[in-house]
């Protein structure tokens, strides 16, 4: 019987399984001109990808990513680009970011933006935290709370960068 093009694909790249990608919709306001959107990995059930949004222009769309492939217990599709440092699997540094996203490569020219916005992330996902889990990560979906300034799940974060004593 002939494999079909998952098949062969999965074959080819050792994948082994699929893990799903809810988003939260327009969360994280980090400014009145920029919000972005939280795709959260089912299978660590954190932030894994985000998606600016200006002004209703979607350039990472949430729509595309709905899952994620996973090789093992070593590899996964967005292990270049995911912002979950604490999965075994992420492989992320600021240089394999910004070759993945142009909105990126403007915004972290330093290594020490990058940083900084990867710690306010991971505040947003505290802040966040009793949302996340209360979400049903078992189908993809997009989570979008009212319209886009009345959102009740929105977080405002300034980055700013740590001081050094």
């Amino acid at each position: 019987m002939p494999y079909t093009t998952v098949e062969r694909v999965r074959n080819a790249t050792g994948i082994t399984h699929r893990r799903n990608v809810t988003w939260l919709w327009n969360v994280v306001d980090f400014s009145r001109k920029v919000r972005f959107s939280l795709g959260i990995c089912e299978e660590t059930r954190r932030v894994a990808l985000v998606c600016p949004n200006r002004g209703g222009s979607v350039l990472y769309n949430p729509v595309v990513v709905k899952g994620l492939f996973l090789n093992g217990e070593n590899g996964c599709e967005e292990e270049k680009r995911c912002l979950n440092f604490d999965c075994p699997r992420n492989k992320t540094t600021h240089t394999s970011y910004i070759r993945h996203f142009e909105w990126a490569q403007k915004a972290f020219k330093k290594e020490e933006d990058f940083k900084v916005f990867a710690r306010c992330i991971k505040e947003a996902e505290k802040l966040l935290e009793g949302e996340i889990k209360r979400l049903d990560l078992s189908e993809p979906r997009m989570v979008i709370y009212g319209k886009h300034d009345e959102s009740p799940c929105l977080v405002k974060i300034k980055l700013k960068k740590q001081r050094r004593d």
